[in-house]
């Protein structure tokens, strides 16, 4: 088949396992939802199979995921009382999504409100007649969504090791001792900017707007902070003048 070949066959294998997760959890939630409440409520599923998308990589939290419940269902009965008359509909869609681009985005999620933003503007595409019913499918969307991606999670930890604060300790030391070598590379001062980012993101990821994320974050703060430094560390001519001094 050839090299080429290969490839493809890698990166289409790689595709589906990254697809498949989500594929499936819409599936069971789509055929749920419309055996059990209609066809009228299929666009809610569509929503939370893009939070399921963008949420199962992240650090997902009991107190993150009542947070998601409570947003939800705040957005989908606003989103109710924006389609009753023309104030609200003009009132609602000014406001409502400045608040959410402004809460929900960030340098590392840019995009962060956009699931959010789904669930008010759907609803009011299509919008039930039966509010607590609505609420309802929101509520069993929610439960199956929050259970697909606990079981996501607890998979990850148990396959993956060690833990990113423990790796991320590991790692700044072996990036000491390539810097105490005379090592100072542009590839060495990628590799610290690349881990500053990644442990910047996870502290971002690990709170919230409404919840600081304890002293895990501050962990991570702590180790993009190192990096941060390393960095400066490795780019400063004057360093490598005074070690060879």
């Amino acid at each position: 088949m050839g090299e080429t070949g290969n490839r493809l066959i890698q990166h289409w294998k790689r595709k589906w396992q990254s697809a498949w997760p989500v594929i499936g959890f819409f599936l069971v939630l789509f055929f749920l939802v419309v055996f059990r409440f209609g066809i009228t409520y299929c666009l809610t599923v569509s929503v939370f199979t893009t939070l399921f998308q963008v949420r199962r990589s992240r650090n997902n939290t009991v107190g993150s995921a009542v947070f998601l419940l409570g947003e939800s269902l705040v957005l989908v009965a606003l989103s109710h009382l924006a389609v009753q008359n023309l104030f609200w509909c003009v009132l609602l869609n000014g406001l409502v999504p400045m608040v959410l681009v402004f809460f929900g985005s960030s340098q590392f999620a840019p995009k962060g409100y956009f699931a959010a933003a789904m669930m008010f503007v759907f609803h009011q595409m299509r919008p039930a007649e039966n509010l607590p019913e609505q609420l309802a499918v929101v509520v069993v969307c929610w439960a199956v969504c929050m259970a697909a991606l606990f079981l996501v999670q607890k998979r990850k930890l148990g396959t993956s090791s060690p833990l990113p604060k423990e790796r991320g300790l590991a790692d700044l030391v072996a990036l000491l001792k390539k810097m105490a070598q005379g090592e100072k590379s542009k590839a060495l001062l990628k590799e610290c900017f690349t881990l500053e980012e990644t442990y910047h993101r996870l502290a971002y990821q690990t709170g919230s707007w409404v919840k600081t994320g304890g002293n895990k974050r501050k962990q991570y703060d702590i180790l993009a902070l190192l990096f941060q430094r390393s960095c400066y560390l490795i780019a400063d001519p004057a360093w490598k003048e005074d070690k060879g001094q």
